[in-house]
């Protein structure tokens, strides 16, 4: 009976470390939203030569896309 009660405890103080120290962790450093979206365009960019290299674009769709892409950048 005694047994039972200890593997109660130890479930539920289980349980409650992996509730609690998610929210004990420290981020330092969450890159910043304009870093992220830097990165999306590139990998946007990089999109559009491989598809232009498997011949899904053609060149004009390309370049329309690569300036949308380029302006999105800039701003």
């Amino acid at each position: 009976m005694i047994g039972f009660w200890l593997i109660l405890i130890a479930l539920a103080f289980a349980t409650v470390m992996a509730l609690i120290l998610p929210l004990t962790r420290r981020y330092d450093k969450i890159p910043a939203r304009v870093d992220y979206d830097l990165a999306v365009y590139r990998d946007q960019l990089k999109d559009i030569a491989r598809d232009v290299a498997r011949g899904t674009l053609d060149e004009e769709q390309a370049a329309a896309a690569r300036i949308e892409i380029e302006r999105r950048m800039l701003a």
